[in-house]
C-alpha cells in the first residue's frame, strides 16, 4: 500500500512520534545553525507527512552529536502554524517542540 502524504495541520492538537533522515547543516549569522531533515514519517501510521523539515540546533539536537548524511532520528513533536516569507504574508505548518530525540 503506498504511503500518503498527510497534512501537518492534522498534528496540531496532538504529539506523535516521527522518523526523519538527516540531509545536512546550514549556518548563518542571523539564525545560527539549522539542520535539514527529509522524508518525515509518522511511525504510528507509516505515512510520510513532509518531504523536509528544518530545525534550529538546540541542546536536544546538539546532544545527538555529529550526524552523518543519511542518519535516521526519531522524535516526538506536534505541528505549529508559522508566518513565512520576507513580508510574513503567507502562513504554513511546521513540526515544533521536538522532544525524545534519539538516533533511529
Amino acid at each position: 500500500m503506498p504511503k500518503k502524504r498527510r497534512r501537518l495541520s492534522d498534528y496540531s492538537s496532538r504529539r506523535a512520534t516521527f522518523e526523519a533522515t538527516f540531509r545536512g547543516y546550514s549556518s548563518d549569522s542571523r539564525k545560527g545553525t539549522t539542520l535539514l531533515f527529509g522524508t518525515i514519517t509518522d511511525l504510528e501510521t507509516g505515512h510520510v507527512i513532509s518531504d523536509h523539515q528544518w530545525f534550529h540546533e538546540g541542546r536536544r539536537l546538539e546532544a545527538l552529536g555529529d550526524l552523518d548524511v543519511g542518519a535516521k532520528i526519531r522524535f516526538d513533536a506536534r505541528a505549529k502554524r508559522y508566518r513565512k516569507g520576507r513580508n510574513k504574508a503567507k502562513s504554513d505548518w511546521k513540526l515544533a517542540w521536538p522532544t525524545k530525540l534519539k538516533r533511529g
